[in-house]
């Protein structure tokens, strides 16, 4: 999650005097195949936010949902922020553009380079296990421990199904079904899985 850096296309179309639609596109692709449901590297919804004159127009639709469609005034977007965020609505990468001219987002490309967070405030990992607090709150886990429940396997390694079973990393009884070493040491920092797991993105 911290390591990917997405080339997003917005490919815009200005259908009518005043309403432009943005089809996203990314490269490389991204992994939208997740063992578990709150995976938290799972991309789950698209913000975008643009500032056009003195209005700001802010969407939030569904990662599957190809299209977003705004009715701005004629004139320059100042500029065009993009989150996509996980199932926890933390935000898993983002961009920032300005000034972007209408001109050029007429039946055109936007090129935005997408990074994770910076690793401050929500986006701080303080027990270094793959999980920011942003995460940690939404799962009610800790961020001072990368093992919540203290069951031997790491937060990272429950929620992502690392050890052969999706289980509730603040739930002690809750186990995965192969043994703790199924996951890396380190809690997550690495992909917290070994050898033939999913790596992020």
């Amino acid at each position: 999650m911290r390591r990917a850096l997405l080339a997003l296309l917005l490919l815009t179309c200005q259908e009518d005097v005043g309403k432009i639609c943005f089809r996203p596109s990314y490269v490389p692709p991204l992994q939208t195949t997740f063992v578990c449901s709150k995976d938290p590297r799972k991309p789950a919804f698209v913000h975008v936010k643009i500032v056009a004159g003195d209005e700001t127009f802010e969407q939030t639709v569904p990662f599957s949902q190809p299209d977003l469609q705004f009715d701005i005034p004629i004139g320059p977007m100042r500029s065009v922020r993009m989150d996509l965020l996980d199932i926890q609505n933390c935000i898993l990468y983002t961009a920032t553009r300005a000034p972007v001219s209408f001109v050029e987002g007429d039946n055109g490309v936007l090129f935005l380079s997408m990074r994770p967070p910076n690793p401050t405030g929500d986006y701080v990992d303080a027990d270094h296990d793959g999980l920011p607090l942003c995460v940690e709150r939404a799962l009610g886990t800790r961020d001072t421990a990368d093992d919540s429940d203290g069951d031997g396997y790491s937060d990272f390694c429950e929620v992502t199904g690392a050890a052969g079973r999706c289980t509730d990393p603040a739930k002690a009884s809750d186990h995965p079904s192969q043994p703790p070493a199924a996951c890396e040491g380190d809690g997550g920092v690495d992909g917290g899985v070994r050898d033939g797991g999913a790596e992020t993105p």
